[in-house]
């Protein structure tokens, strides 16, 4: 894009590659959306401007799930940049549709009065009165390089004003601590605060990789219905010599001068090798290293293993 591709074109080459699947982050507001529209691999918005990040309120949602028993009498304080978070917007609507109530807190240059009513929120200035009543805070990262906007006079004043400390969570007992990170140390929570147990922050970094291994498992088509659409789900020209120089290196052959030709998607989607362990190698599919055995014993080359092991041709042919 930056050497004048227009975001079209670059979707439609990823695209030619044969993919289901094109993740998007992007600072323009509707980029995504326009993608749909483009092309038919599925988009999946990772954060476009300050619009919207769908998954990041699912990871929060999920680890909030596992403290709260209901979302109906749920309070969650969501403090910092407002106006420039796309995680505070999507929050706000994950929230509102599960029937919790939601403040919005933060300095005025950086809090929408409109969200109030457009998004039936409540809106406030005060830290203090943001945390009362409050079962989940969710803390903001302080964008740094918004510091020269003159949003707010500097760090040190925004920490004083909005910063979570330890005496926050003494007076509030029950109070559980969100972060979408990275986290300012220091401006946004103090340390005693991130590492606090009733911090959850690395609950929703766990959470993450397996909503959004979930989000592509759920809307990645499945091969028929690539088939229908007209994708084919092998690289032409190359599928047949694919398979069988891969069939000569599971038997343990030599590798032919064609070897190297095994394509990329054939070899990530072929089933990792197994072997019975009644022989003399058990190949593990972690590790891919020989195992002890009579072969081992009586010095007979295993070629079954050596042909798996990293630094063969298989191992090269799944780096390619």
């Amino acid at each position: 894009v930056t050497k004048g591709e227009t975001l079209k074109d670059t979707a439609r080459n990823v695209e030619a590659m044969k993919v289901d699947v094109v993740v998007l982050r992007h600072p323009s507001p509707g980029a995504p959306h326009f993608l749909a529209r483009c092309t038919d691999s599925v988009i999946l918005n990772a954060g476009d401007g300050a619009h919207a990040h769908p998954t990041q309120a699912l990871l929060d949602v999920l680890t909030m799930r596992a403290h709260v028993d209901s979302f109906e009498d749920l309070n969650v304080s969501i403090i910092g940049d407002i106006t420039h978070s796309r995680v505070a917007r999507s929050n706000v609507q994950a929230l509102t549709t599960l029937g919790a109530t939601v403040t919005l807190c933060g300095p005025e240059t950086m809090l929408p009065v409109e969200m109030e009513a457009a998004m039936d929120v409540r809106t406030t200035t005060r830290l203090d009165a943001a945390l009362d009543g409050c079962d989940i805070a969710m803390a903001l990262r302080i964008q740094m390089e918004r510091q020269n906007a003159g949003l707010f006079p500097s760090t040190r004043e925004y920490h004083r004003q909005f910063g979570i400390t330890a005496d926050h969570l003494r007076r509030h007992p029950d109070l559980l601590i969100m972060h979408p990170g990275p986290v300012n140390r220091g401006i946004e929570l103090t340390d005693a605060v991130v590492d606090h147990e009733r911090s959850i922050i690395l609950s929703q970094v766990t959470n993450g990789v397996a909503l959004r291994m979930a989000v592509l498992y759920v809307l990645a088509p499945r091969r028929e219905e690539a088939s229908s659409r007209g994708r084919q789900t092998e690289p032409p020209q190359m599928s047949r010599m694919s398979k069988k120089g891969l069939k000569r290196i599971l038997r343990g052959s030599p590798p032919t001068a064609h070897s190297h030709r095994i394509d990329e998607r054939s070899a990530l989607t072929a089933s990792p090798p197994r072997w019975d362990k009644s022989g003399s190698t058990d190949v593990r599919a972690d590790g891919l290293r020989r195992g002890e055995g009579p072969a081992r014993e009586t010095g007979r080359r295993d070629e079954r293993a050596d042909a798996l092991h990293p630094t063969s041709t298989w191992g090269a042919c799944m780096t390619v």
